[in-house]
């Protein structure tokens, strides 16, 4: 990820999640990104979020596990609590789509992203949008949120579903 935003003339640095903290962050940061990795919601939660940092209002992108941690809970693994910063939840891609033909799952390829309002982010963190509406996926997981107003972009596989929240 820090590679490809390079590529687009971002400066990028990876920082271990068990070192960030407020205090941390200086006045130069544009954005953050949350990347999945090899664990699951339920096993970060013995890491902590310092919560602090969403008072600095700058915009986090949260891809895969990045993206759970946000909301209320999680179905991979169980009923997971999440942080509680977005009301919903994670849950499955369902396996039959709208017009009951069976779907691979996970989502493996390249998907489109549609803008669903006119609340898309306009910053940096947010440049491939500019360049690119097709993102690759591998997941089987979905976002779920209460209030469908935070919902400003969205991908069409087994049904049209939340990829990027406000």
């Amino acid at each position: 990820i820090a590679r490809r935003v390079r590529e687009l003339g971002v400066f990028s640095e990876i920082v271990s999640h068990k070192k960030i903290k407020t205090d941390d962050v200086n006045h130069n940061v544009r954005g953050i990104v949350l990347s999945g990795g090899p664990l699951n919601v339920y096993q970060i939660q013995k890491y902590s979020f310092d919560k602090k940092i969403l008072e600095l209002n700058i915009p986090i992108l949260g891809i895969c596990l990045g993206m759970q941690l946000f909301f209320d809970s999680s179905e991979e693994f169980g009923d997971t609590k999440g942080l509680g910063i977005l009301s919903g939840k994670i849950i499955p891609i369902p396996r039959i789509d709208i017009d009951g033909k069976k779907l691979m799952i996970p989502n493996n390829g390249w998907r489109t992203i549609e803008k669903s309002s006119n609340n898309f982010p306009n910053n940096d963190i947010f440049i491939l949008e500019k360049h690119k509406s097709e993102y690759y996926f591998t997941h089987s997981y979905r976002a779920s949120p209460t209030d469908e107003s935070i919902i400003v972009a969205d991908c069409l596989y087994a049904v049209s579903y939340t990829h990027l929240t406000l």
